[in-house]
């Protein structure tokens, strides 16, 4: 009886696994590097991440008064282009369309404002230029912000900052800033990013 037991938990283990590893395979396709041409003729790079089948959320200071112009993007290695739809620059928030969409895709869903609490995991999803997963705590939240106890590197603006796995997984918000005096990572709150999608 004991080995029978044993043998159900390890099925059922297994195929939770593939379902998790599934669905974090889908959520990672979902993140993608905005490039955007500087004044000086070079190229930087930082990232964003799928709302819906067709929509990319990044912050308003990558895509700088770029509203109804074409960007760069890197979706799983594919180059094609997006248009700046939607500006917010106090929530520091941009959305781009893609004139074509690829079906498939699994869109973050957002976390439940009442869920976030201080003293959390979570981590900082990024793809500018390889996928990268920072391990993080939430430090600190307010009515707009959430403050996490590490800094993020250059390229991580608009990342997604994500909680919990497989199909628990959802989006708490989104890199804006960095203090480097303190080491810390100041991300616009899912509220915010919420409210702009509206």
């Amino acid at each position: 009886m004991k080995t029978l037991l044993i043998t159900v938990f390890l099925i059922i283990g297994v195929i939770v696994s593939k379902e998790t590893k599934a669905h974090t395979r889908a959520n990672i396709s979902s993140i993608v590097t905005v490039i955007v041409h500087r004044l000086d003729g070079g190229l930087s790079r930082a990232t964003g991440f799928f709302v819906d089948e067709r929509h990319i959320v990044t912050n308003y200071h990558v895509v700088y008064r770029r509203k109804n112009s074409a960007i760069i993007l890197n979706i799983d290695g594919v180059m094609t282009y997006g248009l700046v739809v939607y500006e917010k620059p106090k929530s520091d928030l941009a959305l781009i369309e893609l004139n074509s969409h690829k079906r498939g895709r699994t869109p973050f869903n957002l976390c439940k404002e009442d869920t976030i609490k201080e003293g959390q995991r979570v981590r900082l999803i990024s793809r500018s230029p390889g996928v990268k997963l920072d391990f993080m705590r939430i430090k600190e939240v307010t009515d707009y912000w959430t403050v996490l106890d590490q800094r993020p590197e250059p390229g991580d603006s608009g990342s997604p900052i994500v909680r919990g796995y497989g199909r628990d997984k959802c989006v708490i918000g989104v890199v804006t800033a960095c203090q480097t005096l303190e080491d810390i990572t100041i991300v616009i709150n899912v509220q915010a990013l919420r409210d702009f999608l509206k």
